[in-house]
């Protein structure tokens, strides 16, 4: 097989910025073929030089000619812009979709919404109100279960209200009550108080004076 020659980047952004936007897998191909010729990390920079269009959409464009490579079909078909990017960018392509989207393409045009549609209509989702029930059955049992717990319950309530009546504790001991010590201090000191007042003062002034003769009263004085 003959190489084929790569073309001038030069050429090839002229052509980018002369085509007319919707020619979607021609620009596709000239974007892969500038790639190609592009060291890795600088394409990115060529791009914002000669693609007046955003980094995406490049990106959804060399893939949609990527698709086109292996379905040339698809350059005949009815597929809108965005649903041809999102069929060109699922990895693992489910074939019934495809197939079905092809053949609907084919007649009318077929946007993203509609592909959701026929997705649904070949992978109905599951029913979630039956998950739900089936849930609530596993976390409370089921009417039989209930039943019997019921009526267990019952026949326990009846045994207790039937029976004796339940023993209850002794009563606790009398606590003092809070403050008792501080009361007995209190009326000790009001006590004494009275006691000394009874007292002539000469007895005073002798516990003083024995007080002042004591040394080791004196050193508590000067310390």
């Amino acid at each position: 097989m003959k190489k084929v020659k790569p073309q001038p980047l030069d050429m090839i952004a002229i052509r980018l910025k002369t085509r007319a936007r919707d020619n979607i897998f021609d620009n596709g191909a000239d974007l892969l073929e500038a790639q190609s010729q592009l060291d890795h990390g600088h394409f990115v920079d060529w791009l914002e030089e000669n693609w007046d269009r955003s980094i995406a959409t490049a990106y959804n464009v060399m893939r949609a000619a990527e698709f086109a490579a292996s379905f040339p079909n698809v350059r005949k078909l009815k597929l809108r812009a965005a649903a041809l990017y999102r069929l060109s960018s699922i990895e693992d392509l489910d074939e019934a979709l495809r197939e079905r989207a092809f053949a609907e393409a084919a007649q009318d045009w077929v946007s993203v919404k509609r592909l959701d549609e026929i997705e649904d209509e070949l992978h109905p989702p599951e029913d979630e109100s039956a998950e739900e029930e089936d849930d609530i059955t596993e976390a409370t049992g089921t009417d039989e279960e209930d039943t019997a717990e019921h009526e267990e319950e019952t026949d326990e309530a009846a045994a207790i209200l039937d029976g004796p009546p339940p023993e209850l504790p002794p009563d606790p001991p009398p606590q003092p009550s809070a403050g008792r010590a501080e009361e007995m201090f209190f009326d000790q000191t009001i006590s004494r108080l009275m006691t000394l007042s009874t007292k002539p003062i000469a007895t005073f002034d002798e516990i003083a004076a024995k007080r002042r003769a004591d040394p080791w009263y004196r050193r508590q004085l000067s310390a």
